[in-house]
């Protein structure tokens, strides 16, 4: 279903997404679950508007966990946690891909 631009009410749209809705069943990266928010987003960005994504990495690991450590230093827990974030951002890629996701 296509709607037109007129009737869109936003064009560009910044999706701010906690990694938690990877987490499912004990797992902290699930395919089901990253299947249920990739059609979410396909959803949104098939009406005609554009979509970007910002995840969190807590489903992974959370930097502000490891404050106080006498071992690591807050720079890598920070390191760490952008780590995630782009593990999460490569699931959620692959599996809008397997949907057949277009680039406009």
């Amino acid at each position: 279903m296509t709607v037109s631009e007129k009737t869109l009410a936003y064009k560009r749209v910044i999706l701010k997404l906690t990694g938690e809705i990877f987490r499912k069943n004990g797992d902290n990266l699930n395919e089901e679950a990253a299947v249920v928010a990739a059609r979410e987003i396909k959803s949104i960005h098939d009406l005609g508007v554009e979509v970007a994504v910002v995840f969190g990495g807590g489903n992974i690991v959370r930097g502000r966990n490891f404050v106080g450590s006498k071992f690591l230093e807050p720079a890598s827990a920070d390191y760490m946690g952008m780590l995630a974030t782009v593990i999460n951002g490569l699931l959620l890629h692959d599996v809008l891909v397997s949907l057949e996701w277009k680039r406009g």
